[in-house]
């Protein structure tokens, strides 16, 4: 005669539960997508961040000693008169246009509504790569 013995029943690690939760949902494939994406995007944007702060950091050192020593001058005169007509196009722009922040956070809007696995796969793959 065959006994049956019963395991006991394992208790679901977190690790477990996101699994099943992602196996469950029908658009797994946008999530793991966008989180091997986001997890490159992390480490190369960490890598290259030091790269570029030392080279912004650097360039800003080069140009105060410039200035400091008189090999830099820089006519204020100009550059307020240039300021001021930037200023004057940009205002002309916005009033005579109607509003294409309406149009574009709308669309937005309906991006992110579409790409929501995408985009949650992303962020979370990005902050993973970043801080690893």
């Amino acid at each position: 005669m065959l006994r049956r013995f019963r395991t006991p029943k394992k208790e679901m690690t977190f690790a477990d539960s996101a699994l099943a939760t992602i196996s469950q949902s029908y658009d797994k494939f946008p999530f793991i997508v966008g989180g091997v994406a986001g997890f490159v995007a992390g480490k190369v944007t960490r890598k290259v961040g030091k790269t570029v702060a030392g080279a912004i950091g650097g360039a800003m050192f080069i140009i105060q000693l410039g200035c400091r020593s008189g090999y830099l001058v820089v006519n204020t005169k100009k550059m307020n008169k240039d300021a001021r007509s930037l200023e004057r196009l940009i205002t002309e722009e916005m009033q005579s246009s109607r509003s294409p922040l309406a149009c574009t956070v709308e669309q937005a809007k309906v991006a992110v509504k579409e790409n929501l696995s995408g985009i949650s796969g992303f962020g979370s793959g990005f902050l993973t790569g970043f801080f690893l």
